[in-house]
């Protein structure tokens, strides 16, 4: 189901299981829900655009989560096509996602493109996998 909402905003909603999921175009940061999947680098750590802002906007807790995972792992926090699922805020703020799933997504070669598109497709399995093991 497609629907325009506004010149800014389209809704894409499907189910996946008994996970119901819904991709919007807007400001990820300011969506009120679940979970948002951000797209990250392997050490998870910002790199500006969206990385940086959900950074920002989840806070300290999130942050903190993040860089412990980060330093612990090292660069290979979280390999291209993988995710990884951190608390965002407490249930009590409901302005924001309650959880952060962070993605690697491949750099797209088209001399390797079903590599990429394997590992593309992997970001949005393991994305899935997480939200429904989290029954999000």
């Amino acid at each position: 189901h497609i629907e325009k909402l506004d010149d800014e905003n389209i809704v894409f909603k499907f189910a996946n299981g008994s996970l119901k999921v819904t991709i919007r175009q807007g400001d990820l940061s300011k969506e009120i829900c679940d979970a948002v999947v951000n797209p990250t680098k392997e050490s998870m750590l910002p790199n500006g655009g969206l990385d940086e802002t959900i950074h920002k906007t989840m806070g300290t807790l999130f942050v903190n989560q993040v860089i412990a995972v980060s330093q612990e792992l090292q660069d290979n926090s979280c390999p291209i096509g993988q995710s990884r699922i951190f608390v965002a805020k407490n249930r009590q703020n409901r302005n924001i996602a309650l959880f952060v799933i962070n993605t690697v997504g491949p750099v797209y070669h088209s001399e390797e493109k079903e590599k990429s598109a394997f590992l593309l497709q992997s970001c949005y399995s393991t994305s899935f996998a997480l939200a429904n093991l989290y029954s999000l």
